[in-house]
């Protein structure tokens, strides 16, 4: 048993967690009604012009019981829209003021993973990215 790669795996969700927490800490202290996880979501909206609500759980990694909820309150802050034809739920559509607010929530994120970053090598980066990804290729055997 190798007690290295709990820690690591520990240390990990640490880090993970302290980031989402300094994200919500500036968002909140910027006054943007939005969580980084809202803010996955919608970037995805936007971005992909189309994606259903399964589609986004499997980009994200989620379950779709819980984006379902994320789109769900975005929908209720008025964020995206979802309209309904045929009886069917629309793929969800960013509304103007979801575009206002993940514009200005994207200078926030970005700002918080500068700050994550500060004083870290890109190279070092890069092989920590590289890691992560061999770590999850070997998860989904």
């Amino acid at each position: 048993m190798n007690t290295d790669n709990l820690l690591f795996f520990h240390q990990l969700d640490i880090c993970i967690k302290s980031y989402h927490k300094l994200q919500q800490k500036m968002l909140d202290k910027s006054g943007i009604d939005i969580t980084p996880d809202q803010w996955l979501v919608l970037d995805l909206i936007i971005r992909s012009k189309g994606y259903t609500q399964r589609e986004i759980a499997q980009k994200l990694g989620k379950d779709t019981a819980a984006v379902n909820r994320m789109l769900a309150l975005l929908e209720k802050k008025g964020y995206i829209s979802r309209i309904t034809a045929e009886g069917k739920t629309a793929k969800p559509v960013a509304t103007e003021s979801g575009t206002i607010v993940f514009n200005a929530a994207t200078v926030i994120i970005y700002s918080a993973s500068e700050a994550a970053m500060k004083g870290i090598k890109p190279k070092r980066t890069a092989k920590l990215e590289k890691t992560l990804r061999d770590i999850t290729k070997n998860l989904k055997h």
